[in-house]
């Protein structure tokens, strides 16, 4: 089972699934040091515990065994544990086995029913400030994703890309030819060969400069595009680390995400992956501090003129109807309930009474956070100290 950056589609994705037995099995991980070799014991901890819940919800072994086999398949995956970031979430369901890289660390947990418990991802995106970076130079272009811990080059969607490639499938009977210039290590040149030394600028023979900034403006929009395609749906910041004159021709032809007027000025290849990472944070901290108090602005307004809804048992009925364009919620916040079968009344459960009756309970917050992704509707966590006590959720509702 392959490790995945966590995308907007995955929570759609994670919130169409309905079925009996949703495995959901979330955990703290470490990149690095000796307590990385106690994760996968704890991974095996928690699919022996899912095991045995499976089995008192009356489910055969051998689907039992099918179900937790692709996580029970990295067990033993060297590899696979050292490329872990500060968290880890598995969701597992007949037809269904998918594990994102968090990044930040999340409670330990594993939870079994109709629906998977997404909160927890959730809160951990919205805690470590999510961004993204386009390093771009006349060579390739690459995107990262950042946090205030980490840079994590994305390889899906075409990135990296490189000009070469792009060129070549634009007039791929072109001889092509090079300009001079120290090659980055491990680059290639005009011949495409790791012993050519020269950094190339590439043009067709005996097209001169005209064909060299048509390739160039060829480039450029390729990476707009593959930029378009991957921010799809995604408002997180983007910030540009590239040249004056790179950055100038990006900016004409950026469509799609939501790019930053201040970038990283100059060669992002002058620069190491922590002093990239920390000019970045910089620039999008700021941004991403005025992002809540703007959205909890808008709350207020919509409030007022009666589009708005407030709490655990109205925010959950909201939801489960379709009502809810964007939901503010308090990734802390839990509250054990039950929704009628049409989802127009809920009911609040505490603790005790859940463990009295034995009724089938879930948290109120989550289910609305499934009911609101599956509606299209907007998830943001909110942010707030330690110090202040878990806040209720909040809804701007569409009518």
């Amino acid at each position: 089972m392959d490790m995945d950056l966590i995308r907007p589609n995955t929570l759609a994705d994670l919130a169409a699934i309905e079925q009996e037995n949703c495995v959901s099995i979330l955990m703290p991980s470490h990149p690095t040091g000796k307590d990385s070799r106690q994760d996968p014991i704890r991974l095996e901890n928690l699919l022996n515990k899912a095991q045995e819940a499976l089995k008192e919800r009356g489910m055969r072994r051998p689907d039992i065994d099918s179900l937790l086999e692709p996580a029970r398949d990295v067990l033993g995956q060297l590899s696979f544990w050292q490329h872990q970031g500060y968290g880890l979430a598995i969701y597992l369901a007949p037809g269904t086995a998918r594990m994102l890289r968090l990044p930040e660390a999340v409670q330990e947990s594993m939870t079994i029913g109709p629906r998977f418990n997404v909160k927890p991802i959730l809160a951990s995106v919205a805690a470590s400030d999510p961004f993204y970076v386009l390093a771009l130079t006349e060579e390739r272009a690459k995107l990262f994703l950042g946090s205030q811990k980490e840079l994590v080059e994305i390889n899906a969607s075409g990135f990296p890309i490189t000009a070469e490639e792009v060129v070549a499938v634009r007039d791929p009977e072109v001889q092509l030819q090079s300009h001079g210039g120290a090659a980055p290590p491990g680059a290639r040149g005009d011949r495409g060969t790791p012993s050519d030394a020269g950094q190339a600028h590439y043009h067709g023979h005996g097209e001169g400069e005209s064909k060299l900034e048509a390739d160039t403006v060829h480039y450029i929009k390729a990476v707009a595009e593959r930029v378009a395609s991957y921010l799809y749906q995604d408002d997180s910041p983007l910030i540009l680390a590239a040249d004056n004159g790179l950055a100038g021709l990006y900016r004409r032809e950026h469509r799609r995400g939501r790019l930053l007027e201040t970038g990283v000025a100059g060669s992002p290849d002058s620069l190491s992956l922590q002093d990239l990472r920390q000019r970045a944070w910089g620039i999008a901290a700021p941004v991403l501090e005025g992002d809540q108090s703007q959205m909890l602005d808008r709350f207020g307004t919509a409030a007022a003129a009666g589009k708005g809804a407030e709490g655990f048992a109205e925010v959950a009925e909201a939801a489960a109807v379709g009502k809810i364009d964007v939901l503010l919620f308090d990734p802390r916040a839990q509250q054990a309930g039950q929704l009628s079968e049409d989802g127009t009344s809920a009911s609040l459960v505490d603790a005790d009474e859940e463990a009295a009756d034995g009724a089938a309970c879930e948290d109120l917050v989550n289910r609305a956070v499934v009911d609101t992704l599956r509606s299209s509707g907007r998830v943001i966590p909110l942010r707030y100290g330690t110090e202040r006590a878990p806040q209720h959720p909040k809804a701007i509702l569409r009518y």
